[in-house]
């Protein structure tokens, strides 16, 4: 069966790390049939394959992918009027949800930080736990801020696209949607 993206084969086929031991990318995730490129890493059947899963997580959220050193990121804002001592920010919103160390049975270690206003926290943190996720942390990061806000982390490992449906389901808990 085709995933959305082209490729045929299973997911847990395309999650399984190299066995080919002259590849020494520690984020190598492909089948048996790992090729090492010459300088040494895993060939692109295991790129694309972390590619398409990675792109599918961003299109749950709603983002774009970035892959950097075996981890899939994707950025987004929380669209506030937010002031620091006074003067209008537009850094101090973020949502960053990643995902890395995907394993041959497809879980990976899912992470998200996610900018907060102190009145969304009571139903937000609901929605993230009940569906199995868990707050890490929540704090602050400004102080003279305006309007108060905080930072929620979440966590979990399992497969990615499981985590991304549930942090975008936790999402319509906000006052407003994280955008791109």
């Amino acid at each position: 069966m085709k995933d959305n993206f082209g490729s045929s084969q299973p997911y847990s086929e395309v999650a399984k790390p190299c066995s080919n031991p002259d590849c020494y990318n520690p984020h190598c995730l492909c089948g048996d049939q790992c090729k090492c490129t010459p300088d040494r890493q895993c060939g692109n059947q295991t790129m694309g394959s972390f590619q398409s899963i990675c792109k599918q997580f961003a299109q749950i959220l709603g983002g774009e992918a970035v892959i950097k050193q075996g981890v899939c990121s994707v950025s987004l804002i929380r669209k506030f009027n937010a002031k620091v001592q006074g003067k209008p920010s537009k850094t101090v919103t973020p949502v960053s949800i990643e995902f890395e160390s995907l394993d041959q049975n497809g879980n990976a270690l899912n992470i998200m930080e996610i900018a907060i206003l102190q009145e969304e926290i009571p139903s937000f943190m609901w929605a993230v736990t009940q569906q199995g996720l868990i707050v890490g942390a929540l704090h602050n990061h400004w102080i003279f801020i305006e309007p108060m806000i905080l930072y929620m982390h979440v966590q979990s490992v399992e497969p990615p696209l499981q985590f991304a449906i549930k942090v975008e389901r936790a999402f319509s808990y906000l006052s407003s949607r994280p955008i791109p």
